[in-house]
């Protein structure tokens, strides 16, 4: 097949190139090499063309998409970061939201009328997620508010003010977006289901990637390249709120998977990809660590209290619907494992 990658050189999309030519695929890329990701002299040869062209820009897309034909196109490019999204929601909103009506408009204006669209989502559109209460029944999570967390009070309560207890979120949880990025992410997938009239299209829901070859520039990426950025530097780690905050870590090869199977999958579906386990932060620093020692470093850390608005409590995927129907995709790699990978090659 011919396909295209929005977001090419970023850390998902060089990995995702690499495993569909060793399919024999065809590969084009587009990347704007943003330096916040790439760096002031990013690489830009690589063993496929990409066009440093940004989502933003229509007539560029126009071109691009006139000059070849893709049965496959793989949305990837976006702002991404909870923090920097509240201090600039423009551009999220210019890049994420704007940037997708561009790549449609780009598509109808050069006639294409078939083919796939697979989406990368985010689970950050649940905001807090699934919730039960004491007797088993689900519950609205309400959003955390500064007032409670500057209290030092982190947990989450139902609207009724009693304390709830996280499950697992499946994919037909109601949407409830807690900060701007999410918003956008959202937003991303309602316009997928408007405009993909003529195509195909696939929403991938990842949680928390990671691995060899995220960006260490960049400050909003994901928490665990952060960590190890901070024991390479000698600095100290900082926990934020009590340490009791829980993620669900997916490594980068069981995400490449994931988007190169939904090339099968049955249009229409919206597919949760994680590794269906929350771990807490304090627990994968403690490990972080334990790996860092080994190699000869000495790290530290502190649980500081310190919070970001709109960052959610817990978040742990339901990944039944993945197995179901990614032709029995499931993650391989586990954390310890993953987490040495990316030790070995961040230090």
């Amino acid at each position: 097949m011919q396909i295209i990658i929005t977001g090419a050189a970023g850390f998902i999309g060089l990995r995702l190139a690499k495993a569909l030519i060793a399919q024999n695929h065809e590969v084009v890329g587009l990347d704007n090499f943003q330096p916040q990701v790439h760096g002031e002299k990013p690489q830009k040869n690589f063993d496929f063309p990409i066009h440093e062209c940004d989502i933003r820009d229509l007539d560029a897309l126009i071109e691009i998409f006139q000059q070849h034909k893709f049965d496959i196109v793989y949305h990837l490019a976006a702002e991404t970061g909870t923090g920097q999204s509240f201090d600039e929601p423009s551009r999220y909103v210019d890049v994420n939201v704007r940037g997708t009506t561009n790549l449609f408009e780009a598509l109808r204006a050069s006639g294409h009328t078939s083919g796939k669209i697979i989406l990368s989502g985010s689970r950050a559109i649940y905001g807090e997620g699934l919730y039960i209460n004491s007797l088993g029944e689900p519950k609205k999570a309400k959003s955390r508010s500064s007032e409670c967390m500057k209290r030092g009070d982190f947990k989450v309560y139902g609207e009724c003010g009693t304390l709830l207890q996280a499950k697992a979120t499946p994919e037909n949880f109601f949407p409830k977006p807690d900060s701007v990025y999410a918003s956008t992410k959202l937003m991303q997938e309602l316009l997928l289901k408007n405009l993909c009239s003529n195509m195909d299209w696939n929403i991938l829901r990842f949680q928390n990637v990671y691995g060899p070859g995220q960006s260490l520039n960049n400050p909003y990426t994901g928490v665990l390249s952060i960590f190890c950025s901070q024991i390479k530097d000698g600095k100290t780690l900082e926990i934020y709120e009590d340490g009791e905050i829980f993620r669900d870590f997916i490594y980068i090869d069981d995400v490449v998977r994931s988007l190169v199977a939904a090339i099968n999958a049955s249009s229409g579906e919206i597919i949760n990809i994680g590794s269906g386990i929350s771990t807490s932060i304090i627990d994968i620093v403690n490990i972080l660590c334990r790996l860092a020692e080994e190699k000869g470093f000495h790290p530290e850390y502190k649980i500081t209290g310190k919070f970001r608005d709109g960052d959610i409590r817990f978040a742990q995927a339901d990944i039944t619907k993945a197995f179901q129907s990614l032709n029995s995709w499931e993650p391989k790699i586990p954390l310890e494992v993953g987490l040495r990978n990316l030790v070995d090659w961040s230090l």
